[in-house]
């Protein structure tokens, strides 16, 4: 074979394996984009396999959830910033469905850290969750974390809530912006929809009322 044979022959087999290692870079650089797209499948799969968890456990028992409402009311806060206290009188067709907003600096073992608290009753079967009494928590700062949504009473249609002022002085709404303080308790009352049985052990959730005298307000 000539020389200039030989030189071209020794130029394809030098091309050859640089392709392959540029095959092989490439090759690396997608199973590493795909490791990465399957872990991040599996956070977010585990995420929602963490609040599913969640939302059974709450579910054991109305007790638990009862607990739970309660826990969330008592630690009520003014000092989260971007998470205002604020309690809004409503009604829906004639229902009583008041809504409450508020932050605490932490919600508990399930819910560690500042969240921002939503109560309220969700009937309208347009917007998920159409299932009564409804708690979302947001964690804070937002966008650090998905909101999570706890249904607390399947069964409610109607929720009442009070504030106390002042000793024996309850009012219907509360924006602790204007007030420049939290109130000294809140009073939760739920009712069922009207001629629909209450589940059996769910009794506790709807009386007696639960009442919360918040922490920081007796500060």
């Amino acid at each position: 074979m000539s020389h200039g044979g030989l030189r071209c022959a020794a130029g394809r087999r030098t091309s050859i394996r640089g392709f392959t290692l540029v095959e092989l870079l490439v090759a690396l650089a997608v199973a590493g984009g795909v490791a990465l797209a399957a872990q991040q499948v599996l956070a977010t799969a585990l995420d929602a396999r963490a609040r599913s968890r969640t939302q059974r456990e709450l579910a054991l028992s109305a007790a638990a959830r009862r607990a739970a409402l309660e826990a969330w009311l008592r630690a009520a806060t003014l000092s989260v910033p971007g998470a205002p206290f604020l309690a809004m009188r409503r009604d829906d067709g004639g229902m009583r469905t008041d809504e409450l907003t508020f932050a605490v600096a932490d919600a508990g073992a399930l819910y560690p850290g500042p969240h921002r608290i939503r109560v309220w009753v969700d009937r309208n079967p347009a917007i998920s969750p159409d299932d009564g009494l409804v708690v979302e928590l947001l964690p804070l700062p937002a966008g650090s974390g998905p909101a999570d949504t706890v249904v607390l009473a399947p069964a409610a249609a109607r929720l009442w809530l009070r504030y106390l002022d002042a000793p024996g002085r309850w009012v219907d709404a509360w924006d602790a912006e204007e007030a420049g303080r939290l109130p000294l308790a809140i009073e939760l009352r739920i009712a069922p929809v009207p001629g629909l049985a209450v589940p059996p052990g769910e009794e506790l959730l709807f009386a007696p009322p639960v009442v919360a005298a918040l922490a920081e307000a007796g500060r």
